[in-house]
């Protein structure tokens, strides 16, 4: 498998790096472990989708969407008097 990464933003989850990234070959009963950032706009259960991987090889791409449900809070600000 010869894998490109997109991510795709939704209304509220927004993805932070860069889509369309090429990670190479993945070779049978291998695996690649990759650290992913997003940023949510919107407050409350959110719903992370918006992957795809594609195979440039088969010219297959999977899609995952509604990969987990994340509560967003606001930070608590103190301010001094």
């Amino acid at each position: 498998m010869d894998l490109v990464l997109e991510m795709c933003n939704t209304t509220s989850i927004h993805w932070c790096g860069i889509s369309g990234r090429q990670l190479g070959k993945l070779h049978p009963s291998s695996s690649l472990c990759l650290a992913l950032t997003l940023l949510s706009s919107v407050q409350g259960l959110q719903s992370v989708s918006g992957l795809r991987l594609t195979d440039t090889f088969l010219k297959r791409t999977y899609e995952y969407d509604d990969i987990a449900q994340v509560c967003v809070v606001s930070a608590a600000v103190e301010v001094e008097a």
